[in-house]
């Protein structure tokens, strides 16, 4: 079995924390399975989907966790634990679990998943506030199949220059690089291995998103024009997105193009980056550029290999807000003479780490050391996406160093 770090994560919150524990992300991505890690007894398990769990979750919540999961507890010095998997397609969920927290705080805690953003659920006069929070979970990345020790506090992790045992999968690590640039993060078709397995995997899991998942919590039923935008952006991924354009290919108002893209951020389907503005002279201020969650969708090489990288960027970032380490936000550059850089990381509203990506080129981008002079970041550097695993740690190099995608990748989440 693949090792997530999330789960020492959350392993962490258990024994530190009484907040409730909120799991969200795409669907399929391992936040169940994640979940169930946790707990040794299936009693501590209940399912919103599942015809008997909804009755329980009804109509004896309480009855259940004091003759099911109190009851069963042996250990009095943790407390036990409850996973209410898509327990906010409930109505009315939110006061639902105010209750139960407010009345086991304590002696249970409880961990709610989701597929849908339960964030987006969360605001506006939240009833649930400072009683939880939030883990975002993403498909594997090269820092966990590489098998990092979580330590809290921790940004980065040093190289490893051997895989871990349970993850290495029989393979090397150029290896795993190339297999989850072909395949994906999801865990499922990763493992296969397999080009028939994952086609017929991919085309059900994009049905079940579009024709399932998203025609149920949105309520929209002009799916085929949504399934076919979604196609359109898969073609952009890495480009500015230009919701005039996106309407006039689907026939649509953009007033409804842009409702329907909050629709797709909130189903991890897509999601977006920025342009950083603050002390970038002619800068632009519009028009951020789209990126998919599942890389392995996007169709050119050049956009594929960026969007790979944007996702291990956004990992990275929701980890380090979720844990407490910063505020940390995800940005590109690009001004109005042209000159452009794929990533900015900012720490607390000050440029931190400037990131361009190459496929293959040897020489420092010029627009690098550009960017590099105006907002004098900590890091700045490029990443080379066609180069072997190196025993390198990218965090102690100078700026405006050439380092192996795969390298730096690894030391992130």
């Amino acid at each position: 079995m693949l090792k997530r770090t999330y789960l020492e994560i959350l392993l962490h919150h258990v024994q530190n924390y009484e907040q409730m524990i909120f799991i969200c992300g795409a669907r399929q991505a391992g936040k169940t399975t994640l979940a169930k890690m946790l707990i040794t007894n299936e009693r501590n398990y209940l399912n919103w989907d599942n015809v008997k769990h909804r009755a329980i979750i009804l109509d004896n919540i309480f009855e259940y966790i004091e003759d099911e999961v109190l009851a069963n507890h042996l250990d009095i010095n943790k407390p036990a634990l409850l996973i209410l998997d898509e327990i906010h397609k409930y109505s009315d969920w939110k006061n639902y679990l105010k209750g139960m927290y407010d009345q086991y705080k304590g002696k249970i805690i409880f961990i709610i998943t989701g597929s849908a953003r339960l964030d987006i659920y969360n605001k506006g006069g939240d009833s649930l506030m400072g009683r939880y929070f939030l883990y975002h979970i993403y498909q594997l990345s090269m820092g966990e199949l590489i098998g990092h020790n979580y330590e809290p506090g921790q940004k980065f992790w040093q190289p490893k220059w051997t895989l871990a045992k349970d993850n290495a999968l029989a393979d090397t690590t150029d290896n795993l690089w190339q297999r989850l640039f072909k395949f994906g993060g999801y865990p499922e078709p990763f493992i296969k291995n397999d080009a028939i397995f994952y086609n017929r995997w991919h085309s059900l899991r994009t049905r079940q998103l579009f024709h399932e998942e998203i025609r149920d919590y949105a309520h929209i039923y002009d799916i085929d024009q949504l399934e076919l935008m979604g196609t359109l952006i898969a073609s952009q991924a890495g480009g500015q997105l230009n919701y005039s354009n996106i309407a006039t290919k689907i026939q649509k108002s953009e007033s409804t193009v842009r409702s329907w893209m909050h629709i797709l951020y909130n189903s991890y389907y897509c999601f977006s980056i920025p342009p950083w503005s603050s002390n970038v002279a002619r800068s632009i201020l519009k028009m951020p550029k789209i990126y998919l969650y599942d890389w392995s969708a996007v169709v050119d090489h050049g956009s594929k290999v960026e969007n790979f990288v944007a996702v291990h960027l956004l990992k990275s970032v929701s980890y380090w807000n979720n844990v407490g380490l910063g505020q940390i936000n995800l940005y590109y550059l690009r001004d109005k003479q042209q000159h452009e850089v794929d990533f900015l990381l900012v720490s607390n509203n000050q440029p931190w780490m400037l990131i361009e990506v190459k496929a293959a080129d040897t020489k420092i981008s010029n627009n690098l050391n550009y960017f590099q002079q105006q907002l004098q970041a900590q890091h700045a550097i490029q990443l080379k996406f066609e180069a072997d695993f190196v025993k390198i740690n990218a965090f102690e190099l100078q700026s405006n160093k050439i380092v192996p995608a795969s390298a730096f990748l690894s030391q992130l989440l």
